[in-house]
């Protein structure tokens, strides 16, 4: 044992020797900018408890059409409170775009989440902050929102 530990920490020398000061120094900062990405990546993530585990997660999106003189941005940070529930995942919003096309459907609103389960939807529908955003979207609203659930399925 004593000897194959003799014999790595040589060959570890005998390598280091080989290498210039300026290589490892380069070495090091790819490292070390890699791991900065990395970090930047993590904190980046919305959740800690991604659900990116999950086989086929519940998909639940939400069109809204929005009453003329509605301000878009604050209905947005409205609905961005959504990611204080826990079992919210993904949780995006988007504003529609006209792109021409006829079949384009009309809301100007649109947001989209992710649930593990049905249980974890269920819960998000009785939280009180989704209660609360629902009742304080009223006066931005032209028309009740429509909504599309679905199972995602596996892309293979």
């Amino acid at each position: 044992m004593k000897s194959t530990t003799l014999f790595v920490l040589s060959i570890s020398i005998l390598l280091g020797m080989g290498c210039s000061d300026a290589a490892l120094k380069q070495e090091l900062a790819d490292t070390q900018a890699k791991l900065a990405e990395a970090q930047q990546s993590l904190a980046d993530t919305d959740n800690a408890d991604d659900i990116g585990d999950i086989d086929s997660p519940l998909v639940h999106l939400v069109y809204l059409k929005l009453q003329p003189d509605a301000d878009v941005a604050q209905v947005t940070k409205a609905i961005y409170e959504l990611k204080k529930i826990e079992v919210v995942y993904d949780l995006e919003v988007g504003v529609a775009e006209d792109l021409g096309d006829a079949r384009a459907l009309d809301y100007q609103l649109m947001m989209s989440m992710e649930f593990k389960n049905e249980a974890d939807y269920k819960t998000y529908q009785a939280h009180e902050t989704h209660l609360a955003l629902r009742e304080s979207l009223q006066d931005f609203l032209a028309a009740p929102p429509a909504t599309f659930d679905y199972i995602e399925q596996n892309r293979e």
